[in-house]
C-alpha cells in the first residue's frame, strides 16, 4: 500500500467514525408520543365519573356517565409524565389504563390499575 492511498484510507475511516459517533439514536430527537387513556367501571348505579388527566396542554378535569371511557393525546416529549385519574360517587369497581404509542406505531399498554371509588395510575414517557 503506497502512502497516498494509506492517507486517504485514514482520512476515510476518521471521517466514518465521526459521522457515527455524531449520529443521534435518541428517540426524543424524532419521534412524537401519543397517549391513550382507558377506564371501564363496573357498578349497578348510574352515576357520574370525575376524571383528571394530563394532556399536550395541560393538567384536564372533565366528568362522563359513560362506564367505557377513553381519549388519545398527544404528543408528548420524551420523559414527560403523564396520569390518570377517576373517581366515583357511589360503589364501582373502577379499571385503568395508560397505552403509549411511537409516531404511528400501535399503542402498547404502560400502565393499569384497578380500584374501588377511584383510581389514580401515572407513567414517565420512555420506561
Amino acid at each position: 500500500m503506497n502512502m497516498k492511498s494509506f492517507v486517504f484510507a485514514a482520512i476515510l475511516s476518521c471521517a466514518s467514525f465521526i459521522l457515527w459517533a455524531c449520529s443521534s439514536d435518541d428517540p426524543s430527537d424524532n419521534h412524537s408520543y401519543y397517549v391513550k387513556y382507558e377506564f371501564k367501571v363496573v357498578s349497578k348505579y348510574i352515576q357520574s365519573y370525575n376524571i383528571n388527566f394530563f394532556s399536550e396542554n395541560g393538567d384536564v378535569h372533565t366528568s362522563t356517565k359513560s362506564k367505557d371511557w377513553e381519549e388519545i393525546h398527544g404528543p408528548f416529549k420524551l420523559g414527560d409524565e403523564v396520569f390518570l385519574g377517576i373517581a366515583a360517587t357511589n360503589h364501582a369497581t373502577i379499571t385503568g389504563r395508560i397505552s403509549v404509542s411511537i409516531d404511528q406505531e400501535p399503542f402498547v399498554v404502560k400502565q393499569t390499575g384497578e380500584g374501588l371509588m377511584g383510581l389514580r395510575i401515572t407513567h414517565r414517557i420512555g420506561q
